[in-house]
């Protein structure tokens, strides 16, 4: 579907009248909206579908499948016994989601070889019959049916199929088989810019980031505007460290590319890595200009939003303006207090530490103490929270604090800290032994905190130090 008729739809939208559109286009707009995971939307779509079409048939399968989507196990129940005897090979479908979805397995395979044995459409069932099959999980029956509309000769017909079977063979520990069919395709066709482009798929997920790239290289040579073939080169470098050549072409794929948000975003996270920050902070505000304004952001898009002033709070932080550091990450705190939703630990953590940088150490304070009341246990707020500490040279509370967060099976990450806060009180054993017996965790988790704040720099940068003499 093209993104200009969804997006008719949204902006007819609105609390007092419900949009009109003839019932396959909104079979249409509920089809795209469960391919994208957007299964709320996809309900109302159902609901404004019905106000027009109340005895369609096909607007409850609809929505029968979109609840299913969400779960909603009962309520589809209820939707699909308004059409349980009407006679159609998507109601049969249906109704063999149902089966699998209660574990019915043998009856289900019946009921799928009965259908085709039966219905005139066999291809398009069968395509139909493979999405389900994704849907409930079931990528290895997904292969079967997917292979059954896919051939040497017609495959350029079903690419989305295409894309599926490759997927459901990585899923199922078959990427050698996939490799061995798209060399097949190719074989068949050495100019197919799509069987060029699965294959590099393929590789990138397989985290084979050279090949990847060689792969999406033959795309670009058939179609030098393919924008997924750079996206793909441009995450292939990135993965192997060369921020350079990615960002170069993020950069190529931006004018094209129709998902912009997700190459701002990219581009700015490269720009921060090598410490490029007002690049970073153009890009990162290049993506809040794309969401819209505040006041329209979806709830999906809330996490999204919030991330870019995050990020440039970052930046501001590694710049030493804490002033305006403040500022974007006080934006998340309020803007989440408008939306009714608690504030993220991080948020506050990272709120905290600029108070005290800009001398408001009585408020950073009491942050600190609400901080400690959240049953928050992850990596990132943890060790920011563990800066809070240091900064106010209360190393008895930062031990107290990593002791009743670190759970039954402690992270590398908190006992490491665990050993920084002993380190910080003249004990070196605890990171001596963490050292002797994680090395390559030691690496990994220190370089993440030496990017983390100031003091933690300062103190990484003294264990470093005195480690090495």
């Amino acid at each position: 579907m093209e993104d200009n008729f969804i997006e008719n739809y949204e902006e007819s939208l609105n609390d007092k009248t419900v949009p009109f559109f003839d019932e396959e286009e909104y079979l249409d707009i509920i089809s795209y909206y469960n391919s994208v995971n957007e299964f709320n939307k996809a309900l109302r779509a159902t609901d404004n579908a019905k106000v027009f079409y109340p005895t369609s048939v096909e607007i409850v399968v609809a929505t029968t499948n979109t609840l299913l989507n969400l779960h909603k196990d009962k309520e589809a129940e209820k939707e699909f016994s308004k059409i349980q005897e009407e006679q159609s090979p998507n109601i049969s479908i249906l109704n063999i989601r149902f089966l699998i979805r209660n574990d019915l397995q043998e009856e289900a395979e019946s009921k799928i070889k009965e259908l085709l044995a039966t219905c005139e459409r066999v291809k398009e069932v069968t395509l139909i019959l493979s999405k389900m099959l994704m849907s409930e999980n079931e990528t290895k029956k997904a292969i079967t049916y997917n292979l059954k509309v896919l051939t040497v000769k017609n495959y350029h017909l079903y690419t989305n199929e295409l894309h599926n079977l490759i997927y459901c063979y990585f899923i199922n520990d078959e990427g050698e088989t996939a490799i061995a069919y798209l060399n097949k395709l190719i074989d068949h066709n050495p100019y197919s810019e799509v069987a060029w482009r699965e294959l590099s798929y393929l590789y990138y997920i397989s985290q084979e980031y050279q090949l990847s790239i060689d792969a999406a290289n033959f795309v670009l040579a058939i179609d030098p505007k393919n924008t997924e073939a750079l996206e793909l080169k441009a995450e292939g470098y990135h993965n192997l460290g060369n921020s350079e050549k990615a960002l170069e072409n993020f950069m190529d794929c931006l004018p094209n590319n129709k998902n912009k948000l997700r190459i701002y975003t990219n581009i700015a996270l490269i720009y921060k890595e090598l410490e490029e920050y007002e690049k970073s902070i153009k890009y990162n505000k290049l993506s809040i200009e794309y969401h819209g304004k505040e006041e329209d952001i979806k709830a999906f898009q809330i996490i999204s939003y919030c991330n870019c002033f995050t990020e440039i709070a970052l930046c501001y932080e590694a710049l030493g303006d804490f002033r305006k550091a403040f500022h974007y990450i006080n934006h998340n705190v309020l803007f989440l207090e408008k939306r009714q939703i608690l504030a993220n630990s991080l948020f506050l953590a990272k709120k905290a530490i600029y108070l005290f940088r800009l001398g408001e150490r009585e408020q950073a304070h009491l942050l600190l103490q609400e901080l400690i009341t959240f049953d928050t246990k992850d990596d990132e707020t943890m060790a920011n929270v563990s800066v809070l500490y240091l900064l106010f040279n209360d190393f008895d509370g930062l031990t107290a604090y990593l002791e009743s967060n670190k759970g039954v099976e402690p992270t590398p990450h908190t006992l490491l800290l665990l050993a920084i806060s002993a380190y910080c009180c003249g004990n070196k054993e605890p990171i001596q032994t963490f050292i002797q017996n994680k090395p390559a965790e030691f690496e990994e988790i220190i370089t993440e905190l030496n990017h983390s704040d100031i003091e933690m720099k300062k103190i990484v940068h003294d264990i470093l130090e005195k480690l090495n003499t």
